[in-house]
C-alpha cells in the first residue's frame, strides 16, 4: 500500500479552546452534519450513490490520462479514498502524482460538500473487481493462485475449479476436431509439460492433483458424458497431493512460456 494523503478543499480548521474545559474541540464548518449524515437521511438531499457516480465520471478520465486505472473509490465521513493501479504496480510517487492532479480537479469542481481528506493508494491483494473488463482480465490467470485464492481462504469461501484437465486435449496426440478445443491444444503445444508425455491416466492424475493442491480450492469439475469417468478420476486422486517441487515446476513452466492473453475459457 502507498497512501498519499492531502487536505482537500474545505478542510477542517485548527482546533480551538472551549471555555471551562481543559480539552480541545474542532469548530465544525457550516453544512458539515448535512454532509456527514447525508448517506443515512434522505431529507438532506445527499445521495451516496449519486455522488459516487459523479466522482467516477469526473475522476476516471483524469486518472486514465495520467496512465493509471481507477480501481475503486470510497468516501466514508471526512475521507475520499481512491485506489489506483497499472501494469507493474504503483509506487508512492505514483500515488502522490495522482493525488496532486485529483486534488486540483476537486478544488475546481467541488463535488463533495463539507470537509474531507483525499487519500490515494494501491489496491493491494484485496483488489476489487468493479468493471466487466476486470473480470475478463483476471479470469483464468495464474495470478489467481497468489491473489484470489488466499483472499477466498481468509473469507472462508470455497473455490470451484472448472476444467482442471483442459478437456484432456493431448490424449490423442493430434489436434481435436472441435474448434472449442483448439485454444487448449495451442497452449498445450507451447507448454509441453513433462507430465503430459506419460500415459493418459498419469497426466490426468497430475493435472487433477495440481488443481486440488491449491489452497482454497474445494472442488474440481470435470465435464464428461461417461458416468464411469467420475469413478476413474476418483481413483486417480488416491495417489495423494503433489509434492511442492512438482507444483512449482508446473507453475514455473507456465510463467516462462505463457502469453498474457491466456485467460480462461468459458
Amino acid at each position: 500500500m502507498c497512501p498519499a494523503m492531502a487536505p482537500a478543499r474545505g478542510a477542517l480548521p485548527a482546533p480551538r479552546a472551549v471555555r471551562g474545559l481543559s480539552s480541545w474541540a474542532p469548530r465544525v464548518p457550516a453544512g458539515f452534519w448535512e454532509w456527514a449524515l447525508g448517506p443515512f437521511f434522505v431529507c438532506t438531499g445527499w445521495s451516496a450513490k449519486r455522488v459516487r457516480e459523479t466522482l467516477l465520471k469526473l475522476l476516471e478520465p483524469v486518472i486514465e490520462a495520467l496512465g493509471y486505472e481507477l480501481v475503486e473509490l470510497e468516501f466514508p465521513p471526512h475521507l475520499l479514498r481512491i485506489y489506483i493501479d497499472r501494469e507493474g504496480g504503483v509506487t508512492v510517487d505514483d500515488c502522490e502524482k495522482v493525488s496532486r492532479q485529483v486534488s486540483s480537479v476537486l478544488d475546481v469542481e467541488d463535488p463533495i460538500p463539507g470537509a474531507y481528506t483525499l487519500e490515494v493508494s494501491s489496491p493491494g491483494l484485496d483488489r476489487p473487481l468493479r468493471k466487466e473488463a476486470d473480470f475478463v482480465r483476471f479470469t483464468g490467470e495464474q495470478a489467481k493462485l497468489e491473489l484470489t485464492l488466499p483472499l477466498a481462504t481468509r473469507r472462508n469461501m470455497g473455490v470451484i475449479a472448472k476444467r482442471p484437465i483442459a478437456n484432456a486435449v493431448w490424449r490423442t496426440g493430434t489436434k481435436p476436431a472441435s474448434p472449442y478445443h483448439h485454444e487448449y491444444w495451442r497452449r498445450i503445444e507451447v507448454l509441453q509439460y513433462d507430465f503430459l508425455r506419460g500415459g493418459i491416466d498419469q497426466s490426468v492424475s497430475i493435472a487433477l492433483r495440481f488443481t486440488l493442491a491449491q489452497p482454497g480450492v474445494a472442488t474440481a469439475i470435470v465435464g464428461t458424458s461417461n458416468p464411469d469417468r467420475w469413478a476413474s478420476n476418483a481413483r486417480l486422486l488416491q495417489a495423494g497431493a503433489l509434492v511442492s517441487t512438482q507444483i512449482q515446476a508446473i507453475r514455473e513452466r507456465w510463467r516462462s512460456v505463457a502469453s498474457s492473453d491466456w485467460v480462461g475459457q468459458i
